[in-house]
């Protein structure tokens, strides 16, 4: 019988795991239109997002201890000449090891979290009644029986609990509440009889061998009650370990009041069922399985394709984000060590992948980037609130932009290995965007500019990149200096140093623009293979 009710519950989990939550959207259309940065609006900050709302299913199992709580009191003896009391049974609390195992069902929105964990548990509880006969005409013929009564019950119950996160990262302490409802599918109860016989004359102690009997129809065939718990989540990857500590209250009295005295082998040795309810506290480990990375289409959305905020330590890729009206992918908010990595971001209006709010330290990489109005994009998105620095963009794969890359007060950055093919621009550094790496990467059939550096933009190391057949290779306005060695000019085959021009803005001449000139000292003579 317990068979069947634990093959229901994984062929659930099976199912589940077969159909998926699916991000659905119509594809549709898009023709590529170029903007500048004044016309930039950014979506609502309460639409939903991948990192904010996550399903999960996972396997639970554990331990549990049960304390039996009686209301009124039942034997079937009468004292004769003693009080009630005398025949109550003694209960033994949190004694008896029972277990659980299960499958647990949650879905995360933020801080939130609501699980639904159905399972299989056995409580059991003990409880010993103790009798004395004595002999009206000598005191010393005496029999004292002890009664020891183990019971075990099997439910399978669902217990539902709203849980409240307290920190992000990888470790994330939690507390909740809820109510379960249980069916109990068998009860059994075992017995053991002790006592010492002075009724002949002499001291005699026996133990008698346990008996067992199907307690089923003792009981109601529910429970019901409250409860509490608190745990932690660990998340080490894609993957949710757990630990739980939850504790039970029983609302429903378990003795079936109609066959309280129907077992004669029970009422046989004076026992009768205690009106009572169960308190149980249990510890629960598990394994939680984030649903909705079975699933990677993020398109047609109305705002973002992924949108991570306060968000650190993940890794997500082979995603495939297209359509969404504002950024593929949004990090904000101290969103840090992050890394993006082998995604489709194709044909969403804003963006391909923006960042911005103090940001640090996140890796962009080998993404197929094409077709949307910025590439990638580090944002100022209000004002002193800078988007991030030493972050990593490296060999992705940028295709019809407006803007490929575009920094904006950022600084102790990498640009690396990238390709950048058929956009308007290639890389713009604006704002005091300072001291980035831009090496090794392949800007060609640029419409307007390779590199452009705008606005006081200093000490930025650029190497070996290679300028092929672009409208303007570089451009900049008040920034310099700039350090420029090695890059490969298709338009410049000499060994001299190749002129970069641009304009500088003269506080003492009144604010006049000048032209100006920095140069790549050692410019290459073949172009690189940003490949290797």
């Amino acid at each position: 019988m317990k068979g069947k009710y634990i093959a229901l519950l994984f062929s659930i989990a099976w199912l589940m795991l077969c159909f998926p939550l699916d991000s659905m959207g119509q594809k549709k259309g898009s023709k590529r239109k170029y903007y500048s940065g004044s016309e930039l609006k950014m979506g609502k900050k309460e639409s939903p997002s991948f990192l904010s709302q996550q399903w999960y299913l996972g396997l639970i199992f554990g331990v549990n201890l049960t304390e039996p709580v009686p209301e009124n009191r039942f034997s079937t003896y009468s004292p004769v000449d003693a009080v009630p009391e005398a025949l109550y049974k003694e209960y033994q609390q949190y004694n008896k090891i029972g277990v659980q195992a299960g499958l647990d069902f949650s879905y995360r929105y933020r801080m939130l979290m609501v699980s639904l964990q159905p399972n299989f548990r056995r409580e059991s509880f003990t409880y010993s009644n103790e009798y004395n006969w004595v002999d009206d005409n000598n005191s010393d013929n005496t029999l004292q029986l002890n009664y020891n009564q183990e019971q075990h019950l099997d439910y399978i119950e669902i217990p539902l609990m709203l849980k409240i996160i307290f920190l992000q990262g990888k470790v994330k302490p939690y507390i909740g509440a809820g109510g379960y409802y249980a069916w109990l599918i068998n009860a059994t109860k075992s017995v053991t009889v002790d006592g010492v016989d002075r009724a002949s004359g002499s001291s005699y102690p026996f133990n008698k061998a346990s008996v067992s009997v199907g307690a089923t129809d003792l009981f109601t065939n529910y429970n019901a009650g409250v409860m509490a718990g608190v745990g932690v989540n660990y998340d080490p990857g894609n993957i949710r370990l757990t630990l739980e500590i939850q504790y039970r209250y029983g609302l429903t009295n378990i003795a079936n009041t109609a066959n309280r005295y129907t077992d004669n082998r029970l009422a046989g040795m004076g026992d009768a069922l205690d009106d009572l309810s169960l308190n149980n506290l249990a510890v629960n480990v598990g394994i939680l399985f984030p649903l909705r990375f079975l699933s990677n289409d993020f398109s047609s959305n109305f705002y973002h394709g992924i949108y991570l905020i306060n968000t650190t330590d993940s890794k997500i890729e082979y995603n495939n984000v297209s359509y969404n009206k504002y950024p593929g992918f949004c990090i904000v908010h101290s969103s840090n060590n992050n890394i993006i990595s082998k995604n489709s971001i194709k044909n969403n209006f804003f963006g391909g992948i923006l960042l911005g709010f103090w940001s640090y330290r996140n890796i962009i990489s080998q993404n197929d980037i094409i077709d949307n109005r910025y590439g990638i994009a580090f944002w100022v998105l209000e004002e002193n609130a800078p988007p991030g620095d030493i972050n990593s963009i490296i060999k992705n794969n940028i295709t019809g932009s407006y803007e490929a890359i575009y920094l904006d007060h950022s600084s102790f950055n990498i640009i690396f290995g990238n390709n950048i093919l058929d956009s308007y621009l290639g890389i713009s550094l604006q704002n005091s965007s300072n001291i980035n790496l831009i090496s090794r990467n392949n800007m060609k059939y640029i419409e307007d500019k390779g590199i452009v550096l705008l606005n006081s933009c200093r000490f930025n190391f650029i190497r070996k990149n290679n300028f092929i057949e672009n409208n303007i290779s570089t451009y900049f306005t008040d920034s310099y200096p700039n350090i420029w060695f090695g890059n490969y000019w298709d338009d410049w085959d000499k060994k001299t140093p190749r002129p970069i021009y641009g304009e500088i803005r003269l506080e003492i001449l009144n604010e006049r623009i000048l032209p100006w000139m920095q140069f790549d000292w050692k410019p290459a003579a073949e172009p690189y293979d940003i490949n290797r």
